[in-house]
């Protein structure tokens, strides 16, 4: 599998998992990918599973720091595995987001 397939499955991967773990707490925000650190472990030959999880800093100061300053980072780490288990992808994503501000009436 091209490394930009795995490149774009990590990505969303990575976005879907700050949506389910943070989404339903801090409402609108804006969010943007500004690094991403990559590893290919070995050739993807087959259908891929991508497991996504936020590193530690991240699960605990990323609420407080977005509810005191309005904004934060945070970093997602991402694993891809084919079907059998094997590690083909690892990712460390640093994200930006922002407290969209209210709209202008």
């Amino acid at each position: 599998m091209h490394a930009a397939a795995q490149f774009a499955l990590a990505e969303a991967a990575s976005a879907e998992c700050l949506q389910r773990h943070f989404g339903a707490a801090v409402g609108s925000v804006f969010a943007v990918v500004r690094g991403v650190e990559v590893k290919y472990r070995k050739p993807a030959l087959a259908g891929l599973l991508a497991f996504g999880v936020p590193d530690e800093n991240t699960r605990e100061h990323f609420l407080a720091e977005l509810t005191a300053r309005g904004r934060t980072g945070a970093v997602i780490l991402i694993d891809l595995k084919d079907r059998t288990g094997t590690l083909t992808f690892h990712g460390k994503f640093d994200w930006f987001i922002s407290r969209l501000p209210p709209p202008v009436r």
